[in-house]
């Protein structure tokens, strides 16, 4: 009787990790950066996020340290057939301005892959946006696409420390 139990613990707990397992793992190619890509891949990684109702279609990410928002914007066309394709993807922070142009130069200088930038918002204000550009025109392995996030996290965080900010307590 106990290895009937036995057996049926044993079969649940494999039904339990099969559905717990990972969507994509680190040598799964991304097919393209659409939406429901993104949406999958952020879950994964344990990000909150939401999609925004704006046009084009944005999902704002949670950062809980530091605290930000990273938006993610994909880059879609229509592709053969009709079919939507989305093989880029733009990743930016915006942020008060707290920095002057030599700031933002000299930040940009020692870094190649992430820029900062200062955008007029209105009349009256200015932003400073962190950005970052990543391309998947033959898809992209979500090991790349995590590392992409991370390096991209991590220029935020040098960000704030260059420009003089103080990135809240330490965390994922």
């Amino acid at each position: 009787m106990k290895s009937i139990f036995l057996g049926i613990a044993l079969a649940c707990a494999t039904v339990g990790s099969a559905s717990a397992q990972s969507l994509f793992d680190d040598n799964a190619v991304m097919a393209d950066f659409s939406v429901a890509t993104l949406t999958k891949a952020l879950q994964q990684l344990g990000y909150t996020y939401r999609q925004t109702s704006s046009q084009p279609a944005e999902i704002e990410v949670d950062l809980q340290s530091p605290r930000g928002k990273m938006m993610m914007r994909p880059d879609c066309r229509a592709g053969a057939i009709g079919k939507i394709s989305c093989p880029g993807l733009s990743l930016y922070i915006a942020m008060p301005p707290t920095a002057t142009m030599q700031d933002i130069n000299s930040f940009n200088g020692r870094n190649d892959a992430t820029s900062v930038f200062a955008v007029q918002v209105n009349p009256q204000s200015e932003a400073i946006i962190l950005k970052r550009y990543l391309s998947a025109d033959s898809g992209m392995p979500f090991g790349s696409f995590k590392g992409n996030i991370n390096r991209f996290r991590a220029a935020y965080i040098d960000w704030l420390r260059f420009s003089g900010s103080v990135p809240s307590a330490p965390g994922p």
